[in-house]
């Protein structure tokens, strides 16, 4: 599938390496694998074929040709597990810190900003994924133990949770930030019509005798509480900003004169101030960070295994997410969008470089191993029916089979490289 050589160079042993017009990727192919191939040089006489060959693919044990198709994923699985190991002891565990935390009026147990979250209710956070089982179902008021570092000091803290968690899918940490009393910004998208510029972050309302004491805008009941006693005629600012954190950078004040069918709205329903203003759609942006945590030599030993294996089952729940519609396909990329990906992550930090890098090895793993044609998942079914029936399936239809199935892959990652542009 990557299309004629452009390059060839053939080694001593027989080996040929080749640079392809399509370098989308790499491919190793063993000769006589897609192809009848003679299994003794009295057959390859009697067939009047010239290509007899012992050590061809197809002329080896099943045992030793399924060894074979399964040794590339494995390879990558212990190369990433073997990138991460050194990940976690050069650099520790990738974690949240707070930024900002909600207003505490009102709630007895709450986190603190600069804390650093390492497990609820004792169950370790390797991923994200983790904060959503484990708050899952959770009630608003009930009480989490939430283990965190502060200040240095490895500690756990009770939490009232603000909000109830019903996340809807494997990406919606919407519930699980705001139930953490993590604060948010919201981000506007607007109407060619609007008040507001289209695709801004909403910081405060200018109402205050210097930006720190404006009113923060959390969510959209913030709009409803602001605008309950405004009237047409009122002059408001607005402080807007294109970077979702309360720098000054980029930081805009926004003045806007309420006309007079303002009045005629129902300023309890945020849906109508929506309206006014013109905003369609709003979303939130949670106050966290990116940080690490050092682990001791005994977590050392189990913790990278167990988000190696973590991040394996994380794999399958999000392609079954992908059939189940609750992950989104948006948040799917090809190779190009996977290039880009890791050339940000580049940018971040080597410990991050070497993160990207073992999600990519395990992915890979998990991908080739799929009962896809085209990949050694496949390849290996194909050669245990051969193992039971005694005989293999005809090697052209079985070409023709993976061949089909190399287009309908590169066709996938394509359209999903495609979703991102558009």
């Amino acid at each position: 599938g990557m299309g004629p050589a452009i390059f060839k160079k053939t080694l001593k042993n027989g080996q040929i390496f080749s640079i392809r017009i399509l370098p989308l990727g790499g491919f190793c192919a063993f000769a006589g694998e897609d192809e009848e191939v003679p299994k003794t040089q009295e057959e390859a006489v009697e067939k009047a074929v010239d290509n007899y060959d012992p050590n061809a693919f197809n002329n080896k044990k099943p045992w030793q040709r399924i060894l074979v198709l399964i040794a590339g994923a494995s390879v990558n699985f212990i190369f990433a597990v073997i990138l991460i190991v050194s990940n976690f002891a050069i650099f520790g565990h990738t974690a949240y810190s707070v930024y900002e935390t909600m207003p505490t009026t009102g709630y007895s147990y709450s986190l603190q900003q600069g804390d650093t979250i390492t497990a609820v209710d004792g169950n370790y956070v390797y991923l994200s994924v983790d904060l959503i089982k484990s708050l899952s179902g959770k009630k608003q008021g009930d009480i989490v133990d939430v283990s965190i570092v502060r200040n240095g000091e490895k500690i756990t803290v009770p939490v009232e949770l603000r909000c109830d968690v019903n996340p809807s899918g494997l990406t919606d940490y919407g519930d699980v930030f705001e139930s953490l009393g993590v604060a948010s910004v919201p981000f506007i998208r607007t109407s060619e019509t609007s008040l507001l510029p289209n695709e801004q972050y909403l910081l405060r309302f200018n109402d205050g005798a210097t930006y720190q004491e404006c009113s923060r805008i959390y969510k959209k009941e913030n709009l409803v509480e602001y605008f309950a006693d405004k009237k047409a005629g009122d002059v408001i600012g607005v402080w807007v900003s294109t970077d979702d954190e309360t720098a000054e950078n980029g930081r805009m004040l926004m003045e806007i004169v309420l006309n007079e069918s303002f009045d005629s709205i129902d300023k309890s329903e945020y849906k109508a101030i929506f309206e006014y203003f013109g905003i369609e759609q709003m979303g939130y942006s949670y106050q966290l960070e990116n940080t690490t945590v050092k682990l001791s030599f005994g977590e050392l030993i189990y913790r990278p295994i167990v988000y190696s294996f973590k991040t394996i089952g994380l794999t399958f729940e999000s392609i079954g997410g992908m059939f189940k519609g609750t992950v989104p396909l948006d948040s799917v990329t090809g190779p190009i969008g996977t290039i880009s990906l890791t050339a940000d992550y580049v940018g971040l930090g080597f410990n991050y470089l070497l993160e990207i890098a073992s999600l990519i090895g395990i992915s890979v793993a998990i991908f080739n191993l799929l009962p896809i044609p085209a990949l050694d998942g496949a390849r290996t079914i194909f050669t245990v029916i051969e193992w039971i029936r005694g005989k293999p399936i005809n090697r052209k239809v079985e070409a023709i089979i993976h061949a089909v199935g190399l287009f309908l892959l590169l066709g996938i990652a394509i359209f999903f490289d495609i979703l991102h542009i558009f």
